[in-house]
């Protein structure tokens, strides 16, 4: 039982290991993929705080199987308490997983309209005014996805949108070609960002139809990217399955193993009870041989004396059974003399039997002869002799 007890101690520190791992991978989530909404990222920010509950707990349940008296009651609860947890823990990572899976599914779209919905005046805010310096920076910020919108104009009943963009869109709905300054026109506001950027990054004439959503974002917002796709999917796709799975499986060791320790006990009870009442058993045996022992030593201390010879008048009964009591008197006395010397108890037990039957059978049939019955008892011992 100890070694069992020791074993779930020793569970439960892997279980509070794994979930600091976990943890850490929490944070690095948090900090590492692009979050589609404030709201997906807030709660997913407060999953990391709910998390650093889970890794108190089993260090709690651990030091509490190392500090209270173990008993039956107290598996039962530990018992109980890992269904519970269980239970707490999956549906935690159940809301987790839905926040994740909307993240990935909403960025998904996002991804596509997110760069066309920058305004032209919002350029100047973007560079600074083009005052930046630092070649690093400037190449960060024109590398960003984004595209501003050159002119529209309608044809067949739809609006047209020509967009210059940083990067080259291969959506189905959307055609993109190189540009080149000297052989597009573009709108006065767009040529300094054009001259601007055209030497950190390639610039694209797109057109698209009037079938893309409107987000309101700041100027200075980041548009994912393609990489950033991948790490929300592999990111929703690690909660989802893998930590689901593998973090789980702790609280089912621990719930089965407290099932097993009952299990054990309840077994062992059992067993130290049927000990018990073999025990009561042997002990009533022992005192019935005592008993015989008591009258052993009885029979010992009896003078033997020699066998005398006894006539019987089959008309007087009362005189044949005083007569019949003696004799059979001695063949017992004989018979435990035998029990005494440790000679074969079962042998002697039977002729024992054998005695008190013809005894009774001389009393219920008083007009028998007795001394007939005698010697059938003798031919009887003989033969098995």
């Amino acid at each position: 039982m100890q070694k069992k007890v020791k074993l779930i101690q020793l569970i439960y520190c892997i279980h509070s290991l794994l979930y600091v791992v976990l943890e850490l991978i929490h944070i690095l989530i948090y900090y590492k993929i692009f979050w589609y909404s404030n709201l997906s990222k807030n709660v997913f920010y407060m999953e990391i705080f709910i998390f650093i509950g889970f890794i108190a707990i089993p260090i709690i349940l651990m030091i509490l199987l190392f500090t209270l008296t173990l008993n039956r009651k107290l598996f039962e609860t530990f018992h109980l308490l890992s269904k519970i947890l269980f239970i707490i823990y999956f549906f935690n990572g159940f809301l987790i997983s839905l926040v994740m899976c909307n993240n990935s599914l909403s960025l998904s779209s996002f991804f596509y309209y997110c760069p066309y919905n920058f305004e032209n005046n919002d350029i100047p805010k973007i560079f600074e005014k083009f005052q930046i310096n630092n070649d690093e920076e400037i190449k960060k910020r024109c590398n960003y996805r984004r595209c501003f919108i050159n002119n529209e104009y309608l044809n067949n009943n739809h609006f047209i949108y020509n967009f210059i963009c940083n990067f080259n869109d291969k959506d189905k709905m959307i055609e993109c070609s190189s540009m080149m300054e000297n052989e597009q026109k573009i709108s006065d506001e767009l040529i300094e960002y054009v001259n601007y950027c055209y030497s950190y990054t390639e610039m694209y004439n797109c057109q698209r139809k009037n079938n893309f959503i409107i987000y309101n974002i700041p100027y200075n917002y980041k548009c994912p990217n393609k990489l950033d796709i991948y790490k929300s999917i592999i990111a929703s796709f690690f909660i989802i399955f893998i930590e689901e799975l593998f973090s789980s499986i702790p609280w089912i060791i621990e719930y089965y193993s407290f099932y097993e320790l009952i299990l054990s006990l309840s077994i062992t009870i059992n067993n130290i009870n049927q000990i018990n009442n073999l025990s009561l058993k042997e002990t009533n045996n022992t005192s019935i041989i005592n008993e015989g022992n008591n009258e052993n030593d009885n029979i010992e201390n009896i003078e033997r004396e020699p066998t005398e010879t006894i006539i019987f008048e089959n008309n007087n009964n009362s005189n044949n059974n005083i007569t019949i009591n003696n004799i059979y008197n001695n063949d017992i006395l004989s018979i435990k003399s035998n029990i005494i010397n440790n000679k074969n108890y079962t042998q002697n037990k039977i002729k024992l039997n054998q005695i008190n039957e013809s005894k009774n059978q001389l009393i219920n049939n008083p007009n028998k002869d007795p001394i007939s019955i005698i010697n059938f008892n003798i031919k009887s011992k003989e033969q098995k002799k």
